[in-house]
């Protein structure tokens, strides 16, 4: 078997139906090349985009686990009154 990319993992991660869901975000030096419409494609919560930037890092990390968090809230069963 040959070596697998960034984005073929990332899909297969999302096939596999691994619950909790974990968060992936990808981190790409393709810039202009790299189709926005790919990190929805391939499952990935979010890009980063060589070079980084520090506060990029921060706050997708914040965005990302507060979907995560608005994800796992929403798969609760609601309580009756």
């Amino acid at each position: 078997a040959g070596a697998l990319d960034g984005l073929e993992v990332c899909r297969r991660l999302r096939a596999s139906g691994q619950e909790p869901r974990p968060r992936l975000i990808l981190l790409t030096a393709m810039g202009e090349q790299f189709s926005p419409s790919k990190v929805g494609e391939v499952g990935a919560d979010g890009v980063f985009f060589k070079p980084i930037v520090p506060s990029q890092i921060v706050e997708t990390a914040k965005e990302t686990l507060r979907l995560a968090r608005e994800m796992a809230k929403a798969s609760q069963p609601q309580e009756t009154a």
